[in-house]
């Protein structure tokens, strides 16, 4: 809960981590952040970014658990500003899916 709005936040920053098996890697990634169901920042991902050897190293064995791909990225929005109650939910659109994370409730406080 923040005391009033508008408030400038110095900085935000979400932390995203998706995987997949080795045997589906991504072929197209799109982080979409939006504020409520409004799209507030959307960036494409540079596919070198998450190229991937599918070949799983020797020492895997044959456990299929093991054979996975992490992606992880950040997205910084310097300031970040708030200038009412929303939830901020994070959203990547992989080869057409979406996948989704959980939100994060900003609420301004209600004598504000």
């Amino acid at each position: 809960m923040v005391p009033q709005a508008p408030l400038l936040l110095p900085k935000l920053c979400i932390f995203i981590t998706i995987r997949t098996p080795l045997d589906k890697p991504f072929k197209s990634m799109t982080v979409r952040i939006l504020k409520d169901n409004e799209v507030f920042h959307e960036q494409p991902i540079d596919p070198a970014a998450f190229a991937v050897d599918d070949t799983p190293p020797p020492e895997l064995g044959d456990d299929p658990k093991s054979h996975i791909q992490i992606f992880a990225t950040t997205v910084v929005f310097s300031p970040f500003p708030i200038d009412r109650s929303f939830i901020l939910r994070v959203r990547m659109i992989t080869d057409g899916e979406e996948l989704r994370g959980p939100g994060l409730l900003i609420r301004v406080h209600p004598g504000s």
